[in-house]
């Protein structure tokens, strides 16, 4: 058998396991060992990242709208990154 053949009938298993052999595994195992999922209800901590410079523009409206959030805000850090701004972005932020 050439190289080239090996190649392509190698290629062609390896594509037939990523399409139909794993998931086909996945199944079979997933049914033969059940591991149940948790449904209760989780509220995670989020922080939320704003990278600026010089936006003193629009900074002012997305600083309110983040706050305007409804989202318990003992669960949520807002963080303004301002990267040297030279304008009043720092200034609007505080």
């Amino acid at each position: 058998m050439s190289l080239a053949k090996l190649v392509f009938w190698g290629s062609l298993k390896a594509l037939a396991w990523t399409h139909v052999g794993y998931p086909a595994a996945m199944g079979v195992l997933a049914r033969a060992r059940p591991r149940p999922v948790d449904r209760e209800d989780v509220t995670p901590s989020v922080a939320l990242v704003v990278s600026a410079h010089d936006e003193e523009t629009v900074i002012g409206r997305r600083v309110e709208n983040l706050l305007a959030l409804h989202y318990p805000a003992e669960l949520l850090e807002i963080v303004v990154a301002s990267d040297g701004s030279t304008d009043a972005t720092d200034d609007i932020v505080r």
